[in-house]
């Protein structure tokens, strides 16, 4: 969404601004980044969203899976996308087994994104049953965002990675 006041640098993307425009019924553009040259480019294109996915593990690291992505490969890379971004809203997706383990684990390391890296939310992947986490992070006073669809780090349970999911 460009900002109308001319001259002036691009206003940021806010979680209030990502419902008026879903109430609006404006498009939302979200999409993944590992590194600070693509997250200029994405940023300057006008993405809303810029993720950091926990995929770097297998789109850079080469592994199979998302499974072995690390809390600190995540910091990393959303540190150096952060770097790159002036207008989109950065996420950092939470690695396996950094969030299902405990509330107290959950609010720990996510808490740890968000202060290490400077995103402006994280988020955790599971959609109902990780729905206690999401709340506990709004009482620590941070944004995080689930998802019902694409489950990876759940691959090993189902056997695919296919999108389970739909409207939370």
């Amino acid at each position: 969404m460009p900002d109308e006041r001319k001259g002036s640098p691009p206003l940021a993307v806010t979680t209030h601004e990502l419902l008026k425009m879903k109430e609006k019924g404006e498009r939302i553009v979200a999409l993944t980044c590992y590194d600070a040259l693509f997250a200029r480019l994405l940023d300057a294109s006008g993405v809303d969203i810029v993720l950091v996915g926990d995929s770097v593990n297998q789109v850079l690291a080469g592994a199979p899976t998302t499974l072995s992505a690390t809390l600190e490969q995540m910091l990393y890379h959303t540190t150096i996308v952060r770097r790159g971004v002036e207008r989109a809203l950065v996420v950092c997706d939470m690695p396996f087994l950094t969030y299902q383990v405990s509330i107290e684990e959950a609010v720990r390391n996510c808490g740890r994104a968000l202060r290490e890296t400077g995103c402006h939310a994280v988020k955790l992947e599971g959609g109902q049953p990780m729905a206690e986490r999401c709340g506990g992070s709004w009482t620590w006073g941070f944004r995080s965002w689930g998802t019902s669809g694409s489950r990876p780090s759940r691959c090993t349970r189902s056997g695919a990675t296919a999108s389970r999911g739909g409207t939370m």
